[in-house]
């Protein structure tokens, strides 16, 4: 059975700060998933050292997906220096991708469709209804002997 000593500790939120899912943190710490996967249970259970083995993990994915989102919001909305000199050109394709990832209702291309589905579906059946009254009123009018 593996342990859980400082350096596979170290080793584990190490490899979760970079952002790696569970079964690469293991692999980078020498362990098993398998023994990964019964210390995390052990940790929502509360028991020690695995709660705050996970608790300094979560941190440390927490912190590696803070960066990542700045790298993005820096990336997307360019940057300048002191001076107000441009070092690096706003990226609309990283905006973009922030957009349609952040708010997926509003922004993503799959929303875009629904969209475009729901006002085509909505034109139709207006049409569809137009058509029927106008039958309707024809159908009145030929039966009316005046």
């Amino acid at each position: 059975m593996d342990s859980l000593t400082p350096e596979v500790r170290a080793r584990l939120i190490e490899a979760s700060g970079a952002g790696l899912p569970y079964v690469l943190q293991a692999m980078c710490a020498g362990i098993g998933d398998r023994t990964y996967r019964r210390w995390r249970s052990r940790a929502r259970a509360g028991e020690q050292p695995y709660a705050d083995l996970m608790r300094d993990v979560h941190v440390a994915e927490g912190r590696n997906a803070l960066d990542i989102k700045r790298l993005i919001t820096t990336v997307a909305l360019g940057e300048k220096d002191e001076e107000g000199n441009v070092i690096r050109q706003p990226n609309w394709l990283a905006a973009a991708w922030y957009l349609e990832r952040r708010y997926p209702r509003e922004y993503s291309t799959v929303a875009a469709l629904r969209q475009a589905d729901d006002e085509e579906e909505q034109a139709t059946s207006a049409e569809s209804r137009k058509r029927g009254l106008l039958q309707a009123f024809k159908a009145t009018r030929s039966e009316d002997p005046a």
